[in-house]
């Protein structure tokens, strides 16, 4: 990612912004589909799009169970935030493109972890069998207090 626009946005605020900008006038989308092509979280992706309402640059409609979002065209800032992210793009170091690969290595393989059934994929905690034995209960334990 380009150091500006990390700097000036964050990963995730700048991505959702240039999904959001890059949309035509009349397109909306749903939260699952703007984190989808931002390469986010849905969570990550709600929490920029909450912040960014709040501000005013995006807009919301539809109905409460999943609403679609689109960018505020009419913001006081609108259009020099989509000419700045504009030139982002385009700007965009080669660097980026190691960054962006590894992000989506990192996504893949958590999605991994959590399909996995062994417990060992799951924590980095739980991968040492000595420490995972520790954790266990011992039911036969007698943990009654005197008072």
């Amino acid at each position: 990612m380009d150091l500006t626009a990390l700097t000036l946005f964050g990963r995730a605020r700048y991505r959702v912004l240039a999904c959001l900008f890059a949309l035509g006038a009349d397109e909306r989308l749903h939260l699952r589909e703007i984190a989808r092509r931002a390469g986010l979280s849905p969570t990550a992706a709600q929490y920029e799009l909450r912040r960014l309402l709040a501000a005013g640059l995006v807009l919301q409609a539809g109905i409460a169970a999943r609403p679609t979002y689109a960018a505020n065209a009419r913001h006081a800032v609108a259009a020099e935030l989509r000419a700045m992210l504009r030139k982002l793009d385009a700007a965009r170091e080669p660097a980026a493109a190691p960054d962006d690969a590894f992000w989506a290595r990192k996504r893949k393989a958590q999605q991994r972890d959590y399909a996995a059934r062994s417990l060992a994929r799951k924590s980095p905690f739980l991968a040492d069998r000595k420490f995972a034995a520790s954790l266990e209960a011992d039911l036969r334990k007698d943990v009654s207090y005197e008072y």
